[in-house]
This record gives structure tokens, sequence and C-alpha cells, in this order.
């Protein structure tokens, strides 16, 4: 059960209803995202535009390879 109360997909602002919509039906977790957090859309914009290039290593981030490396060193050390 949801402590947040999730608005309905028709009254989703643009970006979120966007996100909601190309995330599979299957998806109940990202459904779900978008119409939990549609009150702090600028939130979600702004965590999306710090994670998005760091988690498909576009450019100016680290390569993959030493991603996995970072990866691996901190699962170590866990």
């Amino acid at each position: 059960m949801s402590r947040l109360p999730l608005i309905e997909p028709e009254a989703l602002p643009p970006y979120m209803k966007a996100i909601h919509d190309a995330t599979p039906e299957e998806n109940w977790l990202g459904r779900h995202f978008a119409r939990a957090f549609a009150p702090a859309e600028d939130l979600v914009q702004a965590y999306q535009g710090f994670y998005h290039p760091w988690h498909t290593g576009g450019a100016g981030v680290l390569p993959p390879r030493l991603k996995e490396l970072i990866r691996l060193r901190i699962a170590t050390l866990n």
C-alpha cells in the first residue's frame, strides 16, 4: 500500500505522463513512480539530468569498464 497519494494518469504533468506512458504496463514500479513523484516533477528532472548521463555512459563520463572496476572495488570493500 502506497503512503504517497498516487495521481491519476490523466492528471499527470506532461513530463511525468511521458515517463508513465513509456513504461511497459507490466512494470508496476516504473508506472507508479511517475504517479507518486508527479508533485515533485522538478526533482525528478534534476535527478534524471544528473543520473542518466552517468548511467548510460554519455560523453565526458567514466568509460563502462572503469565504472565496473569501481563497482567491483566497492563490493570488495563492503
